[in-house]
C-alpha cells in the first residue's frame, strides 16, 4: 500500500499525499484480510501448491484490489480525502500485491513440479 505511493510519487510529494496513503492502508487492511480469508489463502498448505493455487491467488488479489479501489474512489469523490491521491497508485497496489503474494508461493510450485518430473524420470529412485 505504501509501496504503491512510493513507486508512483517523487520523494518531495510523499508528505503531501501521506493522509491518503494512511487511509488507503486502513481500507486495505479492512478489505484485504477478510477477502483473503474468504478465498482460503490463510488455510492452504503452500508446500503442495500448484497452478490452481496461483489462479486462486490471482482471483483473491484482484477481488480485494477492486473492492479497495472502489472504496478509495468513493472516498475521493465525496471529498473525504483531501487533496486526493494519484489513481495509478491503485493499479500499482494490485500489481505489488500480486507479485508479493504470488511470488512467495511460486517457488513452492516450481519445486513441486521439479520433484514430480524427477520422480517420473527415475520412478524407482528415492528422492
Amino acid at each position: 500500500m505504501l509501496g504503491s505511493f512510493a513507486l508512483r510519487l517523487d520523494v518531495s510529494q510523499l508528505p503531501f499525499y501521506f493522509p491518503a496513503a494512511l487511509m488507503m492502508c486502513a481500507v486495505s487492511l479492512l478489505v484485504k484480510v477478510p477477502v483473503y480469508f474468504y478465498f482460503g489463502l490463510y488455510r492452504r498448505l503452500w508446500l503442495y501448491a500448484s497452478t490452481s493455487e496461483l489462479r486462486l491467488i490471482t482471483v483473491a488479489v484482484t477481488t480485494a484490489s477492486v473492492l479497495t479501489s472502489g472504496i478509495m474512489l468513493v472516498l475521493i469523490n465525496i471529498e473525504f480525502l483531501q487533496p486526493g491521491m494519484p489513481r495509478s497508485a491503485l493499479g500499482i497496489d494490485w500489481l505489488l500485491s500480486l507479485v508479493l503474494i504470488g511470488g512467495s508461493v511460486l517457488p513452492c510450485v516450481f519445486s513441486r513440479s521439479n520433484l514430480i518430473h524427477a520422480r517420473m524420470e527415475k520412478p524407482n529412485a528415492y528422492l
